[in-house]
């Protein structure tokens, strides 16, 4: 059995208490095991902790749920946790259940439904690389999620990882309901049109990285060939069809840098200069709203973040030129001047240090408290 990786949020006080603690664990496919110093006990057994709760928030709703953790059984024991998904804890949040469906296509190893046209070197002309779980595991872990209404984010780079997610995304809804759970499809480099169409009838979210058409994008058509290459990170078909999409840099694997970011999703320009797939091009308003409103969306924080709106939270940067109005070839070189959270300048270019109370003044923008109450109770 795969497990996908996620942290737990433990109780523990110290790796002594590993030795000695007793949990539930809990498989999508299978019974709750009670196991105490490595060795299974029966799930009813006295002293067995419950399963463990959280809460979930969906789209500014909040409500209980007898979530399931599924972790992998540590070698060295396990411990009772309390885990919770999707509320903030000091400025940080659990967001659901990340599974990994394949590789990357720049290693070759992102799961497709055709041969690559160039195999890496010593594998076969039919080689399509593979999936890390078969379609039972990834639907298992998918019925998890609906079950319990948290979200599942999965990594799928290749075509037919996509269709595995697809078909178990399909099932749960067929089993528990269309729920507004927004499942994820992480990069869906590769995805086919039709599968952006399916993608829609689904409600899921694919968060694309565009910046591979720059950085990997000649690589990309020496192993997918030009058809394939030009529809890498389908930008401009999901705008099309009214996808809601999100854009992403998937850091360290290439530089944090937004700007750039929107610029590949607008231009489309390898490293060589060649313009991979045109027709899959945005324009910086939706390269910015794949980056700014529809991300609020994609972790059912629109309410309060995504757009510049009275009674959000005053999430923002400025920048030294407008994006809309530059040549999009030099949106990359734009510069942020400044950047305000919850209200509060907490950078400035050429800045050491910020005296906060008088940047505040400076720029006019007040703290708010009830906001700030708002933040706490909403997430």
């Amino acid at each position: 059995m795969s497990y996908p990786f996620f942290r737990v949020l433990g109780e523990l006080n110290s790796l002594d208490a590993r030795a000695s603690s007793r949990a539930v664990i809990h498989t999508p496919g299978g019974d709750p095991r009670a196991v105490a110093n490595g060795k299974a006990a029966s799930a009813n057994a006295p002293g067995t902790p419950a399963p463990i709760s959280s809460l979930v928030s969906n789209a500014g709703r909040e409500f209980a749920s007898g979530a399931e953790a599924a972790t992998p059984p540590p070698a060295d024991g396990v411990t009772s946790a309390k885990l919770e998904v999707g509320i903030y804890r000091n400025h940080l949040k659990i967001g659901g259940i990340k599974l990994t469906g394949d590789g990357s296509p720049q290693g070759k190893t992102a799961y497709m439904s055709q041969p690559y046209t160039s195999p890496p070197p010593g594998q076969k002309a039919d080689y399509r690389a593979y999936a890390v779980m078969n379609q039972q595991e990834v639907s298992d872990w998918v019925a998890f999620g609906y079950r319990n209404n948290i979200q599942i984010i999965t990594h799928t780079n290749g075509d037919a990882a996509l269709d595995q997610f697809l078909v178990a995304v399909q099932q749960a809804r067929a089993t528990y309901g269309a729920k507004d759970l927004r499942p994820v499809a992480i990069h869906a480099q590769l995805a086919r049109h039709d599968q952006v169409d399916r993608i829609k009838a689904l409600g899921i979210v694919p968060s694309f990285f565009t910046a591979h058409t720059f950085f990997w994008g000649d690589w990309h058509r020496q192993s997918f060939g030009e058809q394939r290459a030009a529809g890498i990170s389908p930008t401009g078909y999901a705008y099309g069809k009214g996808v809601i999409f999100t854009n992403h840099n998937d850091a360290p694997v290439v530089p944090p840098d937004m700007l750039r970011l929107a610029q590949t999703a607008v231009v489309r320009t390898s490293r060589s200069g060649f313009v991979l797939g045109p027709a899959e091009r945005v324009s910086p308003y939706v390269a910015l709203k794949a980056m700014t409103d529809w991300a609020a969306y994609q972790y059912f924080e629109e309410k309060s973040k995504g757009t510049l709106e009275p009674g959000k939270l005053a999430d923002l940067v400025i920048l030294e030129r407008d994006p809309l109005q530059v040549d999009p070839t030099t949106i990359r070189t734009i510069k942020v001047v400044e950047t305000i959270k919850e209200g509060k300048p907490i950078f400035q270019l050429g800045v050491d240090k910020i005296d906060v109370a008088a940047a505040q003044a400076a720029s006019r923008v007040a703290p708010n408290p009830e906001l700030a109450e708002q933040r706490i109770h909403r997430h």
